[in-house]
C-alpha cells in the first residue's frame, strides 16, 4: 500500500476547491447569460440573438459541478466513515451531505490536512 503524501493531500484539496470555483464562475455567467434575455424584452437586442454564447459553456461547467460533487462527496463520505472517531462520524457524514460545496472543504481541512500536519509534528 502506498502511503499518502502531503503533496496528495494538497491535491485533493483543490480539487475539493474546485466544485466552489465552478460554481460561483456558473452564477456569474448565468447573471450575464440571463441580462441579454433582459435586454431582449426591452427592444435592445433583436430577438434571434437573445441566447448567448456562454449557453453552452454554462450547461457543461453545470454538468462538471454536478459529477465532480457527487464523486467528492461520495469520497468524503467514505473517508469519514472508515477514518474519523465513532463519536463524530455522524455528524461529519449528515454534515458532508446537507453542507455539499461548503461542507467537503471544512472536511478536507480538519480531517485530512490538520491530521497530516499534526502528524509530522
Amino acid at each position: 500500500m502506498r502511503t499518502k503524501t502531503r503533496r496528495h493531500d494538497l491535491l485533493l484539496g483543490v480539487v475539493t476547491l474546485l466544485p466552489l470555483l465552478i460554481f460561483v464562475l456558473l452564477f456569474a455567467g448565468s447573471w450575464f447569460a440571463l441580462s441579454n434575455v433582459e435586454h431582449a424584452d426591452r427592444g435592445l437586442v433583436k430577438e434571434n440573438e437573445v441566447s448567448s454564447p456562454l449557453m453552452p459553456i454554462l450547461l457543461v461547467a453545470g454538468l462538471a459541478l454536478v459529477v465532480l460533487t457527487l464523486g467528492l462527496q461520495t469520497f468524503y463520505v467514505a473517508h469519514a466513515y472508515r477514518r474519523t472517531a465513532p463519536a463524530h462520524r455522524w455528524f461529519w457524514i449528515v454534515f458532508i451531505l446537507l453542507g455539499q460545496l461548503f461542507a467537503m472543504p471544512v472536511y478536507w481541512y480538519f480531517n485530512i490536512w490538520h491530521d497530516r500536519r499534526e502528524a509530522s509534528l
